[in-house]
């Protein structure tokens, strides 16, 4: 995945230790974000920067943060499908 890109449409909601994503009774998700990096993550997901480019911005503030552990948010996410892949590359016109 080179572009990932939250959907616009959903909302992410940090409370406690937890994530919730989605904006539809029964079908929002909660995961488990005790330091708030995974919704660092996934709040930069904006289908223009890449992953290195996303694990780069999320060092300022989480600098124990590795680009494994960037790739492994967005994987597990983009398994729920909240992450499109490659967004930037669908709407270019080439």
């Amino acid at each position: 995945m080179k572009y990932p890109l939250v959907r616009k449409h959903l909302m992410m909601v940090p409370f406690g230790k937890k994530l919730s994503i989605g904006t539809t009774p029964n079908v929002a998700i909660e995961i488990e974000d005790p330091d708030g990096v995974i919704y660092s993550v996934l709040s930069i997901c904006d289908g223009k920067r890449t992953v290195e480019e996303i694990h780069r911005t999320v060092l300022d503030k989480f600098p124990h943060t590795t680009l494994e552990n960037v790739m492994e948010i967005i994987e597990q996410v983009s398994s729920m499908p909240y992450i499109m892949d490659d967004a930037a590359l669908a709407e270019d016109p080439i």
